[in-house]
């Protein structure tokens, strides 16, 4: 062990590390020498490299032989520290309790906006899609709440919103703008942002039976429609082709990539989907012609690379939206007059066509699933009747052979 090394500064010593350098040598490590109680005392006061000098050691060793002569604090190294801690700690403290002031009085007067804004990044980076849904949304409650203190934001006014936007939204589309109110101040009070009271727990949603598209279309329907969208608008055509023969959700084709397709085995792959997992689909030949002929117009303007969006924008970017034209059409061919929206033919209606079809040449509703990516069978129920009717009419057909239909019981009569 290294020699204690007496100083100039009185009752100041020093030992040096060879392996610890400081300035090109050997640090120094300083302690001091009093007597308490009649005993001799050594404490360490710390290393030259982190600021101790001779002559700082000497200061330190002054005071402290000065308070246990006078009997003041501290009247050792040890209890200087832990005094110089113990303030700090205080410090530290108080510091954190105004820190926690100001951030109940924020929290208190925080505007539904804030709430939003602060949710749609944490939705963005962990939630995905969630974010997308997440905007919209937003976007239908904004004229009721937007620069609105959270906690002014009533029972009534949620009410009010609710009942105005059930008169020109889906009950389904209200639920989810409820719900992410619900999820504004839940999150935002688990998150601290938020101290005060949430109108949400007296709310009651909206029913949403019933609520499903019925409108799906025949054979002779979607050959006219794609007809009428091929020489307008090419992605509006290819777009309503691969609906209706993958199943697919528009945002599923926005966000389509080339390296997603194979062509070997005849499969898509839609990544990240609306209930968070992939699905593979077979590609029909319809579908891998248009892909084919896609793949060489871009060939054209350059070798596309495997992230290159299939349905890219104007822009090159993801689409927000659907073609304009294809709803111009399909209201000029099967819109006219009809004011259920369940009845209306929109983008949508393409992949529960293309479900429908499916059901009704017999597919089993597992194979369905796996399609169409429905989470549960229970979201497929509402397709279970065309089955039942498509079996009910082959036999009738088959009875018109005989000339009598008189005796057929309809399928969907329960058996007593």
């Amino acid at each position: 062990m290294a020699t204690w090394i007496k100083t100039t500064q009185t009752g100041v010593w020093y030992r040096e590390n060879q392996r610890r350098k400081y300035i090109g040598k050997p640090d120094k490590y300083y302690a001091v020498k009093y007597s308490r109680n009649g005993k001799e005392v050594m404490e360490a006061v710390g290393w030259h490299s982190e600021g101790v000098t001779a002559q700082s050691a000497a200061v330190v060793r002054s005071k402290i032989v000065q308070n246990i002569r006078t009997g003041a604090r501290p009247q050792s190294i040890s209890e200087m520290r832990r005094i110089e801690r113990e303030r700090r700690e205080a410090e530290e403290r108080a510091r954190q309790a105004e820190i926690e002031r100001i951030r109940s009085e924020q929290a208190a007067n925080v505007t539904f906006q804030e709430m939003f804004n602060v949710y749609i990044e944490h939705a963005r980076e962990t939630l995905k899609d969630q974010g997308k849904h997440a905007i919209a949304n937003w976007n239908l409650l904004k004229p009721f709440f937007s620069g609105k203190p959270a906690k002014e934001v009533t029972v009534f006014d949620v009410d009010r919103a609710r009942i105005t936007l059930l008169k020109r939204r889906s009950p389904k589309t209200v639920h989810h703008a409820m719900s992410l109110i619900r999820t504004l101040y839940l999150r935002c009070f688990l998150w601290g942002l938020y101290t005060g009271p949430n109108p949400m727990k007296s709310v009651k949603f909206p029913k949403i039976d019933g609520n499903g598209r019925i409108r799906f279309l025949s054979i002779e329907e979607a050959q006219i429609l794609l007809a009428e969208l091929k020489p307008l608008n090419s992605d509006a055509h290819d777009l309503s082709l691969m609906s209706l023969f993958t199943c697919a959700r528009y945002s599923e084709l926005a966000n389509l990539r080339w390296g997603a397709i194979n062509w070997t085995d005849g499969f898509v792959t839609f990544l990240d989907t609306k209930n968070g997992r992939n699905r593979t689909v077979p590609i029909c030949n319809p579908v891998r012609e248009m892909l084919q002929d896609r793949l060489k117009a871009l060939r054209l303007k350059g070798e596309p690379t495997p992230d290159s969006l299939v349905f890219p924008n104007r822009y090159g970017g993801v689409r927000s939206q659907m073609v304009d034209v294809f709803k111009v059409v399909a209201d000029r061919l099967f819109n006219k007059g009809i004011t259920d929206r369940r009845q209306r033919v929109v983008f949508h209606s393409l992949r529960h066509t293309g479900i429908s079809w499916l059901v009704m040449n017999g597919t089993d509703l597992r194979t369905v699933q796996a399609i169409s990516g429905h989470e549960t069978l229970s979201m497929l129920k509402r397709y279970s009747h065309l089955s039942v009717d498509h079996v009910r009419d082959a036999v009738r057909r088959m009875a018109d052979g005989f000339g009598d239909q008189s005796n057929l019981i309809p399928m969907s009569r329960q058996a007593g």
